[in-house]
């Protein structure tokens, strides 16, 4: 028969033992917290790191499309107009850019500010291959088809000079409906370099955030030139499009259909991310449970069932065959999008033909 003192001991070394499994349990948890924890920032670090490249795709393509609409729309002016017919004339002059300016006021009666910079800005864009002045002055007039919009003196007087050279045709203050059909090409232009400036401030902005730690592009950027637009609506046709030689089939606009394309990917590369942390936090849970287990400690009924071979193979397999399945997915959402990125620039390209300036 046990004496007190030996009852009492085995009650001490019985509260011992569950003081120690306590401590364990608390120190496996802890653990388990801090492996969370540390896989969470490096899953946040990979995806800033994937944002970051994103951006700088991105914004790369939005800078050249912008580049090249801008390019384009400078040609598109300077040809019509016939200032690059007379850059070509006083090109090689040794004062060839005054006798530039003082042919647009003597041949053209064009005020002489304007004459200068116009003069200037066409020097700058086939001399210095910059198209920035030349844009920056057409842009001015990018509200001719607002009615309701008051021109400033400067404008009238560009108003007039493109009148004087042909490139704006007038007609009575009645037939506001004739003027723009007349002009329509023209305030086209004059949008479309509104458009590019407007771009690059909004792409500076975009860098200006990117700086404070927001990798998202947040603007909607617009890089489709203003004349195109209505090439695209004339050619609009309810007969769905095929585009099976890009291997994807769809109604919606290839540039749309690249966006959904991205979100696709996105999403399985997230679903691929969420389900490798649970993965790995089921593998780390079951290993300290089987060290529980061989180290004697007691445990519940609930993690018994869980983590029991049976289960836990089940488990793990459901786990990898569910990150397989959103790899394959991502997989081929890239693949598609690839080819359909393709398709838009080639489409782009016939649309917008090759660019051909003297020093562009």
């Amino acid at each position: 028969m046990a004496t007190p003192l030996q009852a009492l001991e085995r009650m001490l070394l019985s509260q011992e033992r569950r003081e120690q499994s306590r401590v364990q349990e608390t120190l496996g948890m802890m653990q388990l917290a801090q492996q969370a924890a540390n896989q969470k920032r490096q899953l946040d670090i990979a995806e800033a790191k994937q944002d970051i490249e994103m951006f700088g795709t991105n914004l790369e393509l939005i800078q050249k499309s912008n580049e090249t609409m801008k390019l384009r729309s400078a040609e598109n002016f300077l040809q019509q107009t016939g200032l690059a017919t007379l850059y070509a004339k006083h090109e090689e002059k040794e004062d060839g850019l005054k006798d530039f300016a003082n042919d647009l006021q003597e041949d053209f009666d064009i005020d002489s500010t304007i004459a200068g910079s116009l003069a200037t800005a066409t020097w700058s864009a086939y001399k210095q291959n910059n198209p920035n002045a030349i844009v920056s002055i057409g842009s001015k007039l990018h509200y001719l088809d607002q009615p309701d919009v008051i021109p400033t003196a400067y404008d009238k007087k560009l108003s007039k000079a493109f009148t004087q050279l042909g490139y704006i045709q007038q007609t009575s203050a009645a037939t506001q409906g004739d003027f723009l059909d007349l002009n329509r090409d023209a305030i086209n232009t004059f949008k479309t370099m509104r458009k590019t400036l407007d771009n690059e401030v909004n792409l500076a902005k975009e860098v200006s955030q990117f700086a404070t730690g927001d990798f998202k592009i947040q603007t909607e950027f617009d890089i489709i030139d203003e004349s195109l637009k209505k090439i695209e609506l004339d050619k609009t046709s309810t007969t769905p499009v095929d585009k099976s030689f890009i291997g994807y089939e769809t109604t919606i606009p290839l540039d749309k259909s690249i966006q959904l394309l991205q979100k696709e990917a996105k999403s399985m590369n997230d679903i691929v991310k969420t389900k490798e942390l649970e993965l790995r936090e089921y593998k780390n849970a079951l290993n300290n449970f089987r060290i529980l287990q061989r180290a004697g400690v007691e445990t519940s009924q609930k993690d018994k069932e869980l983590y029991s071979d049976n289960s836990a193979s089940l488990i793990l397999q459901e786990l990898q065959n569910e990150i397989n399945s959103a790899k394959k997915d991502a997989f081929e959402a890239r693949k598609v999008e690839t080819r359909v990125s393709d398709a838009f620039r080639e489409e782009t390209d016939e649309r917008l033909g090759t660019i051909d300036m003297f020093g562009f």
